[in-house]
């Protein structure tokens, strides 16, 4: 399932991570929407993936609430770990959110890397990563602009690894943490440490449930917006569906088919809007 708000695009698999396994032609990632390469065909630049050092799960269970668009995940694994995960993208902020309960250690990994291989980082870009104090801050240019991605767990003494383009945590003897990746970058900032500092402030205030109650504010006022109320429960959750595929697509510019590079590279034309016009009038 896709989590994302209009902006971020992200894909959660069944652990509540982002393997690198191709899913009907996708695999996942993490797309930001507007941000690409100049050149013809303009492709979307890929902002890495995060996966864990987890044994192959026997059993798991996941559900998309498109309500309040949250992941959720529960995993059973061969070392006999168990694994839950809620993941979100907040409505109103470029930040991805996700709170892990576990058995043993924890660990996560953010790839700066391009899809489905680890060893190259997104074509172009440079960057020079720091460690914070509970963290990693990345700091990259890119096609003219630059940006900072910021990796960080809630949970004291956590080990903060960096090798390469591959940042890790590592929280041990807890039995929950919460993860997160934020992003600024100079096409919406003039000041991108001030604004990611903002950020990291107001997380550290609120925390997950607090960043996810308002992010579950902002989507019921979505759909307080317009509804309607079908009697077949089916339609009606195809309905919900749909509005949300809508929402979590719906850039500053337009309403894709998708921000994803299958999804020919998260552009639109011309008759995008006018199928899409007919869900929006619902």
């Amino acid at each position: 399932p896709v989590i994302g708000n209009g902006e971020l695009s992200v894909q959660i698999d069944m652990e509540g991570l982002q393997r690198q396994q191709t899913y009907v032609g996708m695999t996942p990632a993490i797309w930001w929407a507007g941000r690409r390469y100049g050149k013809y065909p303009g492709e979307l630049i890929p902002f890495g993936y995060f996966i864990a050092s987890n044994e192959n799960p026997q059993k798991w269970r996941q559900s998309l609430d498109v309500k309040q668009a949250l992941i959720e995940t529960s995993c059973h694994y061969e070392n006999d770990e168990d694994v839950e995960t809620k993941a979100f993208v907040h409505l109103n902020h470029p930040l991805l959110a996700l709170k892990k309960k576990f058995s043993g250690n924890c660990n996560l990994t953010y790839m700066l890397a391009q899809p489905g291989d680890d060893c190259l980082t997104p074509r172009g870009m440079i960057f020079d990563a720091v460690k914070t104090a509970a963290g990693i801050d990345i700091h990259y240019r890119v096609e003219g602009f630059c940006g900072i991605i910021s990796f960080w767990c809630d949970a004291p003494d956590s080990d903060i690894v960096i090798a390469g383009n591959r940042f890790r945590i590592t929280v041990e003897e807890k039995k929950e943490a919460a993860f997160y990746i934020a992003m600024v970058d100079s096409l919406d900032s003039d000041d991108l440490v001030s604004d990611m500092a903002a950020l990291k402030q107001q997380v550290k205030l609120n925390g997950f449930d607090g960043m996810f109650a308002s992010h579950a504010e902002a989507w019921n006022d979505y759909w307080q917006d317009s509804y309607i109320e079908l009697s077949d429960k089916q339609q009606m959750d195809a309905y919900y569906t749909a509005q949300y595929h809508l929402r979590i697509s719906s850039t500053r510019w337009s309403i894709p088919v998708g921000i994803f590079p299958t999804h020919w590279q998260g552009k639109y034309f011309s008759f995008d809007d006018f199928f899409s016009f007919m869900g929006l009038v619902s």
